[in-house]
């Protein structure tokens, strides 16, 4: 009887302490100026004024109380003032189709014996939840709990009244900070001051776009890579929201942390969205910007590559680009770790891709083609820098970004050039 009693006082004991600590394991701190923070951004339309700003793993885990990133949870803080005389509903499956509610937030950033303060972060992820509804002449701030994303976010604020749907969708691109890129917006933009890059008409770019280089180069200058196939002409911000909302994703710059990744990705057949890029040149330096469309495995993904050229039209910058897609994964004595991707050799099927696929996010007013280096075929194929054949046109397409988005009606076409797979004839 003594010991069946000694084990009852025990497993009280036990369950008070359980109890007693769950009360301090859980300590959320919630006092944070939002609109105070750096990467906070703000817009407005008519009488609704909007800020967003995606807070970093560091300031999630300190107002959350636990590593809500580890759990590939981010937080996304909203402020929605609503100065109109009706009612608006936040539309956040346009916001983020694969967004977790409120409860599967914390459930994903439970305790395993906690129960008590596992009832607390419940309670607390709730309460601090984006609503749905924003009554007029009101503000309603919170949390939308999203899927995960580094470097850069972009997201959509629908709204819907008793009209319909707002004319104008809010987009917000929205800085990561954390991931370490080797794109720096400031140096890329003090390299070519808009006040002294040529402005050309579409007759001028045109022919300047017809003498860029073929292709790119090693760091020498001396030996030809991959074709530079792409001319983007938009502001950085608006071509990163396009490519964004495609799932493109930012590419980590090369060091020993992100190349062990990279391997690990490769040994164990995983994706790694984020996965650096060699180095290719043009115009004497390495890329400005590689962005990336990773697939099911590290041996399988989109790169795209941008050079900030000094030229502009329509008051825009000019961007000069290289894509292709990477089928596999080979061994070769011309890089330091013996290994690299080997390319999809049809390189204007990537590119038509790319074009099909940012022409989805509405972003893109023009296309067109242009002439670039001469044909590469089958029976005779050109080779990049670490000796993959590919064969292409020799075109490269010249997409115009906007930022806002636009219809089917205003994309307009022109036949400059037309690809080999669309011309007609013999």
């Amino acid at each position: 009887m003594q010991s069946i009693l000694n084990a009852g006082r025990k497993t009280v004991a036990v369950g008070l302490t359980l109890a007693l600590f769950s009360c301090s394991i859980y300590q959320p701190r919630p006092a944070v100026d939002f609109k105070s923070l750096t990467q906070a951004r703000t817009q407005s339309e008519g009488q609704v004024r909007v800020t967003a700003v995606v807070l970093t793993a560091a300031e999630s885990r300190e107002f959350f109380g636990v590593p809500v990133y580890d759990e590939e949870v981010q937080p996304v803080w909203l402020s929605i003032e609503n100065g109109d005389n009706v009612p608006y509903a936040f539309l956040c499956v346009r916001f983020d189709p694969s967004r977790f509610s409120s409860l599967e937030a914390a459930y994903r950033n439970h305790y395993r014996l906690f129960f008590l303060a596992n009832d607390r972060m419940n309670a607390y992820f709730l309460q601090n939840a984006l609503a749905q509804i924003i009554p007029p002449g009101r503000t309603v701030s919170g949390f939308v709990y999203t899927s995960k994303d580094l470097g850069a976010k972009y997201v959509q604020v629908e709204l819907v009244g008793p009209k319909g749907i707002k004319p104008k969708i809010l987009s917000f691109l929205l800085p990561v900070p954390g991931l370490q890129t080797h794109y720096n917006s400031l140096l890329t933009n003090a390299a070519y001051s808009t006040k002294e890059a040529p402005s050309y008409n579409e007759k001028g770019l045109r022919e300047a776009l017809e003498q860029l280089p073929c292709c790119t180069t090693n760091a020498d200058g001396t030996v030809y890579g991959d074709p530079l196939n792409l001319v983007f002409i938009g502001e950085i911000d608006d071509i990163f929201s396009a490519l964004l909302d495609r799932q493109w994703n930012m590419t980590e710059a090369l060091d020993l942390e992100s190349a062990w990744q990279e391997t690990r990705a490769f040994l164990f057949g995983t994706s790694f969205r984020y996965a650096p890029a060699s180095s290719l040149y043009l115009f004497g330096r390495r890329q400005d910007l590689t962005i990336q469309k990773p697939r099911a495995t590290i041996e399988a993904r989109n790169h795209l590559r941008l050079w900030r050229a000094a030229m502009m039209f329509e008051g825009k910058p000019v961007w000069v680009g290289q894509v292709s897609r990477d089928i596999g994964v080979r061994f070769t004595l011309d890089t330091w770790n013996l290994a690299t991707h080997k390319i999809d050799p049809h390189v204007d099927t990537t590119r038509e891709y790319l074009v099909q696929d940012l022409f989805l996010s509405r972003l893109v007013t023009k296309v067109r083609y242009v002439k670039g280096g001469a044909a590469a075929t089958l029976a005779s194929p050109r080779k990049n820098l670490t000796g993959d054949p590919y064969i292409s046109d020799g075109l490269r397409a010249v997409l115009v970004f906007s930022h806002n988005r636009v219809s089917d009606s205003e994309m307009q076409t022109r036949d400059w050039e037309l690809p080999s797979d669309m011309e007609f004839g013999d």
